[in-house]
């Protein structure tokens, strides 16, 4: 695992400062033998950031998240998503009377 974790380390860079990260800057939330989730800590201005890899033996793939550790640990522990909640959502949906960028966080498109 610390050759993955030393991989990420010279190649990510911390977002809001840009500064690289070090191993040590790097933990293990889980990980399985082609698979990991790591939580990223900069500690020069303190954000933080969850970045999940793949890795075969020829190469690494790194994937940013917008869900921060607690957030991860809950969704890893909630049940899984089945036919119900899909059909309920689309009942919500299709009842909603609303426009959609009230519930977006960005707008679909530009009004122009």
């Amino acid at each position: 695992m610390t050759d993955i974790t030393a991989l990420m380390a010279r190649r990510l860079r911390c977002s809001s400062c840009m500064r690289r990260f070090r191993p040590q800057d790097i933990s293990t939330i889980e990980s399985t033998a082609r698979f990991g989730a790591f939580r990223l800590r900069c500690p020069l201005c303190l954000s933080e950031r969850l970045v999940i890899a793949v890795w075969t033996k020829s190469a690494i793939r790194t994937f940013s998240t917008d869900l921060d550790y607690a957030e991860w640990n809950y969704y890893r522990q909630a049940p899984p998503i089945n036919a119900d909640d899909v059909i309920r959502m689309a009942r919500i949906m299709s009842e909603y009377e609303g426009d959609f960028s009230d519930v977006l966080e960005d707008p679909m498109f530009d009004e122009k």
